[in-house]
Order: C-alpha cells, then structure tokens, then sequence
C-alpha cells in the first residue's frame, strides 16, 4: 500500500518538477506580449494567448504535484497540532467525501464539451487566435485525472498510518 502511494507521489513529483521549467517560458511570453504591445503598440492574438494557456495549463497540470508535495492552501485552524491518526483521518475522509466527488462531478461536467472541442477541431474565437482550443480544454480532464490518482495516494498513505499506528496514541 504504501509503495503505491510512494510510487505515485514520486511521479507526481517530477511531473511537477517538468512542468517548473515551464514557468520561464510563461514569464518571457508575458514580458514579450507587454514589450510589443505598449512598446511598440503591435498586439499578435495567439502570442497573447499562448501565454495564458500555457499558464492556465500549468495551473491545471501541476495541481497534482503540489498535493503530493501538501503544498496546497489548507485552512489550518488545528491541523498542524494534531496527531499523525487524526491527521490521516482528515485526510482520508477530506479525500474520499471532498476531493474525488469534486473531481468526479468537474470531469462529469466537462466530458460534452470536451468531446464537441475535440469534434469540432475547436480553435480560439479571436481572429489570428491559437488553433488548439481543444487541448486547452483538455487539461481540465487532465486535471481530474491527475488529482484523482493524487487522491488515491493520500487516501493509501493515510489507510497505511491508520493500520499500522493502530495501537498509537495521538
């Protein structure tokens, strides 16, 4: 159990530590769109736009990462203080009834539009726009996907703790 956990947050990990030199390139996009657009008053729609998708991909794909690595936002009124048992508890439960209905009723949602998006071939409505909406729109599924299997991880590390600190106190 816990090796699969490993195993997963491992992979989670360096596709997050991937996606990190991805965040360069975001920057020079945006410091290039600003430079032609009030430097030089010339606006090119797909430069515009590539760096936000590139950016709003990053922000997609990378949220598996940082749960592997519990660097997302935690309102923490008491966790820190709290045991390894308790701790697994919320995990499990905040996992289990938050996070994979969550994800579970996002990929729900997005399945149609996805497969019309990709039907369809969808590109960006601006003229001169980005010719791949669709692979946009998929990083959402991606997303899903990536934090489910994040879940699961959580989910056998926190059942591992659970078991095996079965006599332990906290």
């Amino acid at each position: 159990m816990l090796k699969a956990a490993i195993s997963i947050d491992r992979v989670m990990e360096a596709f997050g530590e991937l996606l990190k030199w991805a965040l360069p390139v975001v920057v020079a996009l945006a410091a290039l769109v600003a430079l032609l657009r009030y430097g030089l008053s010339l606006g090119y729609p797909w430069l515009s736009e590539s760096f936000v998708w590139l950016n709003g991909a990053l922000v997609f794909l990378g949220c598996g990462a940082v749960l592997s690595t519990d660097g997302h936002v935690r309102v923490d009124l008491f966790y820190r203080r709290l045991g390894a048992r308790p701790k697994a508890w919320i995990n499990l439960l905040g996992t289990v009834f938050f996070l994979w209905p969550m994800v579970a009723v996002l990929a729900v949602k997005a399945w149609p539009a996805l497969q019309r998006s990709w039907a369809l071939r969808e590109a960006s409505p601006s003229i001169d726009g980005l010719p791949f909406l669709y692979l946009m729109k998929s990083a959402v599924m991606a997303f899903c996907i990536l934090l489910a299997i994040q879940g699961l991880s959580t989910v056998l590390r926190s059942l591992h703790t659970l078991i095996h600190d079965f006599g332990a106190s906290d």
